[in-house]
């Protein structure tokens, strides 16, 4: 992806209406900066998510993404003017985490060579929204050769190292 568009997509100011309507619906527990985080994270979601398919784990952007496609014109908008094409929202149809650690993996590798500083997987733990209706915290355990992934700490997966 280009310096350019990952230029728009930072510097895209979302309106403060949309935050406050998301922090009214979902995140009183949080302050305003941690909802600037969320919404920081959320164009870390969309940028990977431009050209691959992604795997969502974080309840709180989720909902974030939820409440900025509510506000339809805004939501279009903002896909014209950075992507320059409506991106979509495809919720995973699988079933459970056992069926979407093939996404998992890639989104992990995806992460660390395009966004490492990326919270992605780590912002509802940071946040503490494991129990506000968060599909679980998952988490990652690198050994020497493989690379565990756990949910609420219970080990569901593993991959092999790569980059």
């Amino acid at each position: 992806m280009s310096n350019k568009l990952k230029k728009k997509l930072y510097n895209y100011k979302i309106p403060a209406y949309i935050k406050q309507r998301f922090w009214k619906d979902h995140a009183q527990h949080l302050t305003k900066k941690e909802v600037d985080l969320v919404f920081d994270t959320l164009k870390d979601f969309l940028y990977l998510s431009k050209d691959n398919r992604v795997y969502l784990s974080s309840y709180i952007v989720d909902e974030a993404w939820h409440t900025f496609i509510l506000f339809t014109k805004d939501y279009f908008k903002f896909c014209n003017e950075v992507f320059g094409y409506y991106l979509h929202h495809s919720p995973s149809i699988s079933g459970g985490y056992k069926n979407d650690l093939k996404d998992i993996e890639n989104t992990y590798f995806l992460m660390l060579r395009t966004l490492p500083n990326s919270k992605l997987f780590s912002l509802d733990n940071d946040l503490s929204i494991n129990g506000r209706k968060s599909k679980g915290i998952i988490s990652f355990k690198e050994g020497n050769k493989k690379i565990k992934i756990f949910l609420n700490n219970k080990k569901i997966g593993a991959f092999s190292k790569k980059l």
